[in-house]
């Protein structure tokens, strides 16, 4: 009875589910295969702020297997992610900055990415740093992590 009342409470209130619950829905619409469903629920929970959901949708749509694929949307939700200081995130989000997918083509913001994913020890961060510069693309060649070149606060807003 009282999770009824908790229920109808946190409807007529305006509460959502939480994000992890959200997620959760997800995953199992997906393994239905319930893919507009799933959408949804990975939507929902992505934008409540849920980081799984963000990389499984930016993963869904970059990749096009489960879902069309959408390199705008990839691009979003991977921005998202990568906003709250996700490593793998900031990586994808610079390589589709690198090479314009989804988002206009823009070595600096790449570089600005890369360089965040780098910080926290992404391998393949540091090593698309090396071939951007080995390219002519990008920055002088670190001889440490902390060389790394870090983004401006003004570079970080979308």
């Amino acid at each position: 009875m009282a999770v009824i009342a908790t229920c109808l409470l946190s409807t007529r209130l305006g509460w959502s589910e939480p994000p992890d619950d959200d997620y959760q829905q997800a995953l199992a619409y997906e393994q239905t295969p319930d893919m507009p469903r799933a959408e949804f629920w990975y939507r929902k929970a992505a934008d409540a702020g849920s980081l799984d959901a963000q990389l499984r949708l930016a993963k869904l749509y970059r990749e096009g297997l489960k879902l069309s694929q959408n390199d705008e949307r990839a691009a979003h939700y991977y921005r998202m992610a990568a906003e709250q200081g996700n490593a793998v995130a900031e990586y994808k989000l610079g390589t589709m900055y690198y090479g314009g997918h989804g988002v206009e083509q823009d070595n600096q913001q790449a570089v600005t990415w890369f360089g965040l994913a780098a910080r926290q020890g992404l391998p393949q961060a540091v090593q698309a740093l090396t071939i951007m510069r080995h390219n002519g693309h990008c920055c002088t060649p670190p001889t440490r992590l902390s060389a790394l070149p870090m983004p401006s606060t003004a570079a970080l807003t979308p």
